[in-house]
């Protein structure tokens, strides 16, 4: 219950081990539970994962995630157009 003990754990974490998946999927579901949800630093966690872990099982569920937030998975492929052809 204790939000910002629980953030700061979280960030000592990622401070000594950067690719630790874990650690940003939780920071991503605490910046959410926050009111009003930090959308944003949720996302950036949560893009942090696919970074590092881009064919996780993990990364494929925050993607979802993503999704419903209105994001992009950062392993979505781009997209072109072809206006006026």
């Amino acid at each position: 219950g204790n939000v910002a003990e629980a953030e700061k754990q979280w960030q000592q974490v990622v401070a000594v081990d950067p690719r630790n998946v874990e650690a940003y999927y939780d920071l991503g579901f605490l910046y959410l539970s926050q009111k009003p949800s930090d959308t944003a630093r949720a996302k950036a966690a949560w893009s942090k994962v696919i970074e590092i872990a881009p064919n996780s099982t993990v990364a494929k569920t925050i993607a979802t995630h993503l999704k419903g937030l209105g994001g992009s998975s950062a392993t979505a492929a781009p997209t072109t157009t072809t206006k006026g052809k």
